[in-house]
């Protein structure tokens, strides 16, 4: 058996986990599976939990993983989820501005006064709310 060990104690605490998305939508598929992958590894690796198995399917992702006995199961499954979704919704937001805004550069250094005109035409009229 491969313990890991404290100084008074010796302690082997892994977890089978599997979470989905809402409603259980096929999302995860394509740069977005690759992207999942790469964040659950630096999350964990952050946190000093141990990957032995994972795998993301179209609709769900399976983790066995070692947490220390010093992280309660749920606290980490927060954190990653909660920080997961943020990182992913950072990574799509980024393309999919890339990809309908040419004139944003990659580094998304665009200046207010070029942005800003363009997307108050797409908003509704304000004026007829009043």
């Amino acid at each position: 058996m491969d313990k890991k060990s404290l100084s008074h104690t010796a302690w082997k605490c892994q977890y089978h986990i599997v979470f989905i998305p809402k409603y259980r939508k096929k999302a995860l598929f394509g740069s977005v599976r690759a992207d999942i992958r790469d964040i659950i590894k630096t999350l964990c690796g952050y946190k000093g939990v141990e990957i032995i198995e994972g795998a993301v399917c179209i609709d769900h992702v399976h983790l066995c993983v070692c947490i220390p006995p010093k992280l309660s199961v749920s606290n980490f499954m927060g954190y990653l989820k909660g920080k997961s979704a943020l990182t992913l919704w950072d990574r799509v937001l980024v393309r999919i501005i890339q990809e309908h805004c040419p004139y944003i550069s990659g580094t998304l250094s665009a200046s207010y006064r070029n942005v800003v005109p363009d997307w108050q035409e797409l908003l509704p009229d304000t004026s007829t709310f009043l």
